[in-house]
């Protein structure tokens, strides 16, 4: 009980001094990208580590993600990459920030959804030791809840993939991490395959160690600047349809002739 009471006084604390809830507004949903590339760079993220310190059994604080959203129309690969950026006003030194990335679906969107919030608080009592420090999840479906204790339940149940920056010497000791093999602020994936549908983005810092010393720098963590850049490619069955229906179109036009 007395680890339960401290987590929610950790957690209050992260939501007072957080960004904002989780969010794909804006400019962070890239709508329909068939076909398209599609590039944000005007965010930043919260602290060097979130994402990592997501992969172990204390899970993590969605807080300290920033979230991005696109939607398929129809089969597809897409290639994700995220590079740091440095940029005026971060708080975080420069040109150390490494970045990772998880993709997931989920059946519903809510809005409004946190870890501080009492539902998710009263979620997080339930799954006993260790105490966590939120609810996201880098490498496993995960769920967190709306502000009120009957509020929806937003369950990103469908994990597609990940890929970290660097090696196990910076985003820790996580079994079955897809670390690039270079610590240089940048990564990038191309997911094969993908169904039509919507996908969630999930970008944090791949660095698991400095956890503390953030912590202790700036009370909640520093932010870090990032550029974001997803790409849609039709798999060649899709382009072999277009093809044909293409060909039969033009057909039938010459015949009208």
């Amino acid at each position: 009980m007395k680890a339960y009471f401290a987590l929610c006084l950790f957690l209050f604390f992260i939501y007072q001094n957080s960004p904002a809830h989780i969010s794909v507004g804006g400019d962070r949903d890239f709508g329909v990208i068939d076909g398209g590339t599609f590039t944000n760079n005007l965010r930043t993220v919260t602290s060097s580590y979130g994402w990592a310190a997501a992969t172990d059994d204390t899970w993590g604080d969605s807080h300290r993600t920033r979230q991005f959203k696109f939607t398929l129309l129809s089969v597809q690969s897409v290639a994700i990459t995220v590079a740091r950026r440095d940029v005026e006003g971060q708080t975080g030194a420069e040109g150390i920030f490494l970045p990772a990335f998880s993709v997931f679906q989920t059946p519903e969107f809510f809005s409004s959804t946190h870890d501080a919030g009492v539902a998710s608080l009263a979620y997080l009592e339930t799954t006993g030791e260790p105490v966590k420090d939120g609810v996201f999840r880098a490498l496993d479906p995960w769920e967190i809840y709306q502000d009120n204790v009957d509020a929806g339940r937003m369950h990103f149940d469908t994990f597609i993939g990940h890929a970290a920056d660097g090696t196990a010497a910076n985003y820790g000791p996580a079994a079955g991490i897809n670390g690039d093999g270079v610590a240089d602020g940048f990564v990038s994936l191309t997911f094969s395959n993908l169904a039509a549908g919507d996908y969630y983005l999930f970008v944090g810092g791949a660095n698991y160690f400095p956890y503390e010393e953030e912590l202790t720098a700036s009370g909640y963590g520093l932010t870090y600047g990032i550029n974001v850049s997803v790409s849609a490619i039709p798999e060649p069955g899709s382009l072999a349809l277009m093809g044909l229906g293409l060909s039969a179109w033009t057909l039938v036009r010459r015949r009208k002739l």
